[in-house]
Protein backbone atom coordinates (compact mmCIF):
# COMPACT_ATOMS: atom_id res chain seq x y z
CA UNK A 1 0.00 0.00 0.00
CA UNK A 2 1.50 3.35 -1.01
CA UNK A 3 1.08 6.56 0.89
CA UNK A 4 -0.02 9.78 -0.78
CA UNK A 5 2.60 12.50 -0.33
CA UNK A 6 1.06 15.75 0.92
CA UNK A 7 2.46 18.99 -0.47
CA UNK A 8 2.69 22.01 1.78
CA UNK A 9 0.78 24.59 -0.27
CA UNK A 10 0.01 28.24 0.51
CA UNK A 11 -3.42 28.97 2.00
CA UNK A 12 -6.46 29.34 -0.23
CA UNK A 13 -10.19 28.81 -0.30
CA UNK A 14 -11.30 25.21 0.23
CA UNK A 15 -12.46 23.59 -2.98
CA UNK A 16 -14.79 20.79 -3.93
CA UNK A 17 -13.57 17.36 -5.02
CA UNK A 18 -12.71 17.16 -8.73
CA UNK A 19 -13.74 20.76 -9.61
CA UNK A 20 -11.74 22.56 -6.90
CA UNK A 21 -12.58 26.29 -6.86
CA UNK A 22 -14.07 26.45 -10.39
CA UNK A 23 -17.67 26.84 -9.24
CA UNK A 24 -16.73 29.40 -6.58
CA UNK A 25 -14.98 31.49 -9.21
CA UNK A 26 -17.82 31.10 -11.74
CA UNK A 27 -20.50 31.96 -9.18
CA UNK A 28 -18.61 35.08 -8.07
CA UNK A 29 -19.48 36.74 -11.41
CA UNK A 30 -16.10 38.46 -11.40
CA UNK A 31 -13.19 38.52 -13.80
CA UNK A 32 -10.37 36.20 -12.73
CA UNK A 33 -8.09 39.05 -11.58
CA UNK A 34 -10.95 40.50 -9.49
CA UNK A 35 -11.59 37.09 -7.89
CA UNK A 36 -7.87 36.73 -7.09
CA UNK A 37 -7.80 40.24 -5.61
CA UNK A 38 -10.71 39.29 -3.34
CA UNK A 39 -9.01 36.03 -2.30
CA UNK A 40 -5.67 37.72 -1.55
CA UNK A 41 -7.43 39.98 0.97
CA UNK A 42 -8.49 36.83 2.81
CA UNK A 43 -5.55 34.45 2.25
CA UNK A 44 -2.57 36.78 1.69
CA UNK A 45 -0.34 37.64 -1.29
CA UNK A 46 0.58 34.00 -2.01
CA UNK A 47 -2.42 31.71 -2.36
CA UNK A 48 -3.52 28.41 -3.85
CA UNK A 49 -6.48 27.94 -6.17
CA UNK A 50 -7.55 24.61 -7.63
CA UNK A 51 -9.18 24.81 -11.02
CA UNK A 52 -10.33 21.32 -11.90
CA UNK A 53 -7.27 19.08 -11.87
CA UNK A 54 -4.89 22.08 -11.99
CA UNK A 55 -3.41 23.54 -8.82
CA UNK A 56 -2.40 27.17 -9.20
CA UNK A 57 -0.05 28.97 -6.85
CA UNK A 58 -0.72 32.68 -7.27
CA UNK A 59 1.89 35.25 -6.25
CA UNK A 60 0.09 38.59 -6.34
CA UNK A 61 2.92 40.83 -5.13
CA UNK A 62 5.57 41.97 -7.64
CA UNK A 63 8.40 41.90 -5.06
CA UNK A 64 7.50 38.35 -4.01
CA UNK A 65 7.26 37.21 -7.64
CA UNK A 66 10.68 38.71 -8.39
CA UNK A 67 12.15 37.05 -5.31
CA UNK A 68 10.65 33.66 -6.18
CA UNK A 69 11.40 33.63 -9.92
CA UNK A 70 14.53 35.75 -10.32
CA UNK A 71 16.46 35.90 -7.04
CA UNK A 72 15.84 32.29 -6.03
CA UNK A 73 15.55 31.01 -9.57
CA UNK A 74 14.27 27.68 -10.79
CA UNK A 75 16.11 25.58 -8.20
CA UNK A 76 14.04 26.40 -5.14
CA UNK A 77 10.52 25.97 -3.89
CA UNK A 78 9.23 29.24 -2.46
CA UNK A 79 6.60 29.00 0.22
CA UNK A 80 4.43 31.59 1.92
CA UNK A 81 6.39 31.41 5.17
CA UNK A 82 9.73 31.78 3.38
CA UNK A 83 8.95 34.79 1.16
CA UNK A 84 8.41 38.22 2.62
CA UNK A 85 8.36 41.54 0.76
CA UNK A 86 11.75 43.26 0.86
CA UNK A 87 13.63 40.27 2.26
CA UNK A 88 15.58 37.52 0.58
CA UNK A 89 17.52 34.56 1.87
CA UNK A 90 19.27 31.62 0.28
CA UNK A 91 17.75 28.17 0.64
CA UNK A 92 19.48 24.90 -0.07
CA UNK A 93 17.63 22.51 -2.33
CA UNK A 94 17.74 18.77 -2.71
CA UNK A 95 16.95 16.53 -5.70
CA UNK A 96 13.51 15.87 -4.19
CA UNK A 97 12.62 19.59 -4.11
CA UNK A 98 10.01 20.47 -6.78
CA UNK A 99 11.43 22.68 -9.50
CA UNK A 100 10.08 25.93 -10.89
CA UNK A 101 8.94 25.34 -14.46
CA UNK A 102 8.60 29.02 -15.39
CA UNK A 103 11.39 30.55 -17.50
CA UNK A 104 13.28 32.83 -15.15
CA UNK A 105 15.10 35.17 -17.54
CA UNK A 106 18.51 35.12 -19.14
CA UNK A 107 21.06 32.67 -17.70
Amino acid sequence: MSQVQRVNLPPGPPGWPVVGNLFQFARSGKQFFEYVDEMKKIHGPILTLKMGIRTMIIISDADLAHQALIERGPNSQPGPSKLRPGKSSARATSPSTPQCTVPCGDP
